[in-house]
Protein backbone atom coordinates (compact mmCIF):
# COMPACT_ATOMS: atom_id res chain seq x y z
CA UNK A 1 0.00 0.00 0.00
CA UNK A 2 2.78 2.46 -0.82
CA UNK A 3 1.68 5.91 -2.01
CA UNK A 4 3.63 8.40 -4.11
CA UNK A 5 5.39 11.16 -2.23
CA UNK A 6 4.52 14.74 -3.21
CA UNK A 7 7.76 15.28 -5.13
CA UNK A 8 7.21 12.18 -7.31
CA UNK A 9 3.63 13.22 -8.10
CA UNK A 10 4.84 16.66 -9.21
CA UNK A 11 7.55 15.04 -11.37
CA UNK A 12 4.87 12.97 -13.16
CA UNK A 13 2.91 16.19 -13.73
CA UNK A 14 5.95 17.82 -15.35
CA UNK A 15 6.32 14.85 -17.74
CA UNK A 16 2.67 14.29 -18.64
CA UNK A 17 1.15 17.75 -17.94
CA UNK A 18 -1.30 16.34 -15.41
CA UNK A 19 -1.20 14.92 -11.91
CA UNK A 20 -1.50 11.14 -11.60
CA UNK A 21 -4.62 9.69 -10.01
CA UNK A 22 -3.34 7.54 -7.16
CA UNK A 23 -5.37 4.58 -5.89
CA UNK A 24 -4.95 3.35 -2.33
CA UNK A 25 -5.74 -0.30 -1.69
CA UNK A 26 -4.36 -3.82 -1.83
CA UNK A 27 -5.03 -7.23 -3.37
CA UNK A 28 -6.94 -8.21 -0.21
CA UNK A 29 -9.06 -5.06 0.16
CA UNK A 30 -9.49 -3.92 -3.44
CA UNK A 31 -9.53 -0.17 -4.04
CA UNK A 32 -10.19 1.91 -0.93
CA UNK A 33 -9.66 5.53 -1.94
CA UNK A 34 -8.08 7.81 -4.54
CA UNK A 35 -6.42 11.23 -4.75
CA UNK A 36 -4.51 13.73 -6.87
CA UNK A 37 -1.71 15.54 -5.01
CA UNK A 38 -2.51 19.21 -5.54
CA UNK A 39 -0.78 19.98 -2.23
CA UNK A 40 1.38 18.44 0.48
CA UNK A 41 -0.48 16.02 2.81
CA UNK A 42 -3.26 15.65 0.21
CA UNK A 43 -6.25 13.77 1.61
CA UNK A 44 -7.73 10.55 0.21
CA UNK A 45 -11.32 10.28 -1.02
CA UNK A 46 -12.95 6.87 -0.40
CA UNK A 47 -14.59 5.23 -3.41
CA UNK A 48 -18.37 4.93 -3.58
CA UNK A 49 -19.73 1.97 -1.55
CA UNK A 50 -16.58 2.02 0.59
CA UNK A 51 -16.98 3.15 4.21
CA UNK A 52 -13.98 4.25 6.26
CA UNK A 53 -13.65 4.73 10.01
CA UNK A 54 -10.93 4.60 12.67
CA UNK A 55 -10.32 2.15 15.49
CA UNK A 56 -10.80 4.17 18.74
CA UNK A 57 -7.82 2.44 20.38
CA UNK A 58 -4.98 2.87 17.88
CA UNK A 59 -6.38 4.96 15.01
CA UNK A 60 -6.21 2.03 12.56
CA UNK A 61 -8.19 2.26 9.33
CA UNK A 62 -11.50 0.36 9.65
CA UNK A 63 -12.97 -0.66 6.32
CA UNK A 64 -16.41 -1.70 5.13
CA UNK A 65 -16.38 -2.31 1.39
CA UNK A 66 -18.32 -3.82 -1.47
CA UNK A 67 -14.98 -5.32 -2.63
CA UNK A 68 -14.57 -7.48 0.49
CA UNK A 69 -15.87 -11.05 0.80
CA UNK A 70 -18.32 -9.88 3.48
CA UNK A 71 -19.36 -6.34 2.46
CA UNK A 72 -21.28 -5.73 5.70
CA UNK A 73 -18.36 -6.60 8.00
CA UNK A 74 -15.86 -4.02 9.27
CA UNK A 75 -12.24 -5.04 8.66
CA UNK A 76 -9.25 -3.58 10.50
CA UNK A 77 -6.23 -2.62 8.34
CA UNK A 78 -2.57 -2.08 9.27
CA UNK A 79 -2.57 1.63 8.39
CA UNK A 80 -3.13 4.47 10.82
CA UNK A 81 -5.26 7.31 9.44
CA UNK A 82 -6.60 10.72 10.44
CA UNK A 83 -10.31 10.85 9.54
CA UNK A 84 -11.67 14.25 8.54
CA UNK A 85 -15.22 15.58 8.93
CA UNK A 86 -15.88 15.44 5.17
CA UNK A 87 -15.26 11.67 5.13
CA UNK A 88 -11.83 12.00 3.53
CA UNK A 89 -8.72 10.89 5.41
CA UNK A 90 -4.97 11.39 5.71
CA UNK A 91 -2.75 8.33 5.63
CA UNK A 92 -0.31 8.52 8.56
CA UNK A 93 1.79 5.34 8.75
CA UNK A 94 1.59 1.59 9.07
CA UNK A 95 0.98 0.15 12.52
CA UNK A 96 3.10 -2.95 12.02
CA UNK A 97 6.92 -3.19 12.07
CA UNK A 98 7.19 -2.51 15.80
CA UNK A 99 10.73 -3.07 17.11
CA UNK A 100 12.49 -2.75 20.47
CA UNK A 101 15.54 -0.48 20.70
CA UNK A 102 17.23 0.15 24.06
CA UNK A 103 14.22 -1.53 25.75
CA UNK A 104 11.82 0.93 24.09
CA UNK A 105 9.21 -0.08 21.53
CA UNK A 106 8.82 2.02 18.40
CA UNK A 107 7.29 1.82 14.95
CA UNK A 108 9.77 1.77 12.06
CA UNK A 109 6.95 2.86 9.76
CA UNK A 110 6.21 5.91 11.92
CA UNK A 111 9.90 6.82 12.03
CA UNK A 112 10.20 6.49 8.23
CA UNK A 113 7.08 8.58 7.71
CA UNK A 114 8.45 11.36 9.93
CA UNK A 115 11.78 11.32 8.07
CA UNK A 116 9.94 11.62 4.76
CA UNK A 117 8.29 14.86 5.94
CA UNK A 118 11.66 16.64 6.33
CA UNK A 119 12.35 19.34 3.66
CA UNK A 120 15.63 17.58 2.66
CA UNK A 121 14.09 14.14 2.08
CA UNK A 122 12.37 12.47 -0.88
CA UNK A 123 12.30 8.91 0.52
CA UNK A 124 13.59 7.00 3.54
CA UNK A 125 13.83 3.46 4.90
CA UNK A 126 14.83 2.38 8.40
CA UNK A 127 16.01 -1.08 9.41
CA UNK A 128 17.38 -2.82 12.49
CA UNK A 129 21.12 -3.59 12.34
CA UNK A 130 22.44 -6.35 14.61
CA UNK A 131 26.21 -5.63 14.37
CA UNK A 132 28.18 -4.58 16.35
CA UNK A 133 25.05 -4.25 18.54
CA UNK A 134 21.35 -3.72 17.94
CA UNK A 135 20.70 -0.26 16.51
CA UNK A 136 18.76 1.45 13.76
CA UNK A 137 20.18 2.33 10.36
CA UNK A 138 18.48 4.95 8.19
CA UNK A 139 18.85 5.01 4.38
CA UNK A 140 17.70 8.40 3.14
CA UNK A 141 17.26 9.66 -0.43
CA UNK A 142 17.81 13.40 -0.46
CA UNK A 143 15.93 15.79 -2.72
CA UNK A 144 17.61 18.70 -4.50
CA UNK A 145 17.69 20.91 -1.40
CA UNK A 146 19.06 18.04 0.69
CA UNK A 147 21.76 17.17 -1.85
CA UNK A 148 22.86 20.80 -2.06
CA UNK A 149 23.03 21.05 1.75
CA UNK A 150 25.03 17.81 1.88
CA UNK A 151 27.46 19.26 -0.65
CA UNK A 152 27.74 22.62 1.14
CA UNK A 153 27.67 21.58 4.81
CA UNK A 154 28.58 17.88 4.87
CA UNK A 155 27.04 14.67 6.15
CA UNK A 156 27.23 15.60 9.84
CA UNK A 157 25.01 18.65 9.27
CA UNK A 158 22.41 16.51 7.48
CA UNK A 159 22.57 13.82 10.20
CA UNK A 160 22.03 16.47 12.89
CA UNK A 161 19.12 18.11 11.05
CA UNK A 162 17.33 14.78 10.57
CA UNK A 163 17.95 13.68 14.18
CA UNK A 164 16.57 16.97 15.49
CA UNK A 165 13.50 16.46 13.29
CA UNK A 166 12.96 12.95 14.72
CA UNK A 167 13.26 14.22 18.31
CA UNK A 168 9.77 15.74 17.93
CA UNK A 169 8.31 12.21 18.27
CA UNK A 170 11.13 9.86 19.35
CA UNK A 171 13.55 9.69 22.27
CA UNK A 172 17.20 10.36 21.47
CA UNK A 173 18.29 6.92 22.67
CA UNK A 174 16.13 5.25 19.97
CA UNK A 175 17.26 7.36 16.99
CA UNK A 176 19.20 5.79 14.08
CA UNK A 177 22.93 5.55 14.84
CA UNK A 178 24.01 4.94 11.25
CA UNK A 179 23.03 6.89 8.17
CA UNK A 180 23.34 6.29 4.43
CA UNK A 181 22.41 8.62 1.58
CA UNK A 182 21.91 6.48 -1.55
CA UNK A 183 20.52 8.02 -4.76
CA UNK A 184 17.68 5.47 -4.73
CA UNK A 185 16.48 2.80 -2.33
CA UNK A 186 16.97 -0.82 -3.48
CA UNK A 187 13.98 -2.90 -4.61
CA UNK A 188 13.90 -6.64 -5.21
CA UNK A 189 12.76 -8.34 -8.43
CA UNK A 190 9.11 -7.99 -7.36
CA UNK A 191 9.59 -4.25 -6.90
CA UNK A 192 9.34 -4.55 -3.11
CA UNK A 193 11.66 -3.03 -0.52
CA UNK A 194 13.10 -5.63 1.86
CA UNK A 195 14.86 -5.05 5.17
CA UNK A 196 17.73 -7.28 4.00
CA UNK A 197 18.38 -5.06 0.97
CA UNK A 198 18.32 -1.94 3.15
CA UNK A 199 20.63 -3.58 5.73
CA UNK A 200 23.08 -4.45 2.93
CA UNK A 201 23.68 -0.71 2.41
CA UNK A 202 25.41 -0.65 5.82
CA UNK A 203 27.83 -3.54 5.28
CA UNK A 204 30.67 -1.38 3.96
CA UNK A 205 31.75 1.64 5.97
Amino acid sequence: MHSLNFESAQAVKQCFKQLPIEVFGSTETGGIAYRRQYQQQQTWQPFERVNVNTDPHDGALMLQSVYLDNPDTWVKCDDKIELLENGQFRLLHRLDRIVKIEEKRLSLAQLEHLLQTHPFVSDAAVTVLEQPRTMLGAAVCLNELGRQTLKDEGKLAINTALKNHLLSQFERITLPKRWRYPKTLPLNSQGKRTSADIAALFIHD
